[in-house]
C-alpha cells in the first residue's frame, strides 16, 4: 500500500475517533460504513475484529491478553486501543474482572 493510502487512512481513523459516540453508533448500523471503517483498521486490528465477530459472549481481557507472543506485545496494544478508540471493542467492568466486548 502506498505512502498516500495510509495517510488516507491514518486520517480516516483519527476523524472517526473524534465523533461523539452516537454518530459511530449511527455509522456501525450501516454495513457499507462498517466495511469502509474495517479495511481502514491496521491489519492487526482486522485480525482481531475477525476472531471475535462471531463470539457469543464477551471475552475476558486475560484470553485477548493471551494472544500475542512477547516480541509482539506492542502491536497487540495498539491493535486494541485503536479498537478501543473507535468503540468497536468496549471495556466493561464486571465482577470478576474487565471483559472486552
Amino acid at each position: 500500500v502506498g505512502q498516500g493510502m495510509e495517510t488516507s487512512k491514518n486520517d480516516l481513523l483519527t476523524y472517526l475517533q473524534g465523533l461523539p459516540s452516537a454518530v459511530l453508533d449511527h455509522l456501525y448500523g450501516q454495513p457499507a460504513a462498517c466495511m469502509g471503517i474495517f479495511r481502514g483498521l491496521p491489519y492487526l486490528s482486522r485480525i482481531y475484529v475477525l476472531r471475535t465477530l462471531f463470539a457469543q459472549q464477551e471475552i475476558p481481557d486475560s484470553v485477548i491478553d493471551a494472544w500475542p507472543a512477547t516480541q509482539g506485545r506492542s502491536d497487540h496494544d495498539e491493535a486494541v486501543a485503536k479498537l478501543q478508540s473507535l468503540r468497536i471493542w468496549n471495556d466493561e467492568t464486571l465482577p470478576g474482572g474487565r471483559i472486552s466486548t
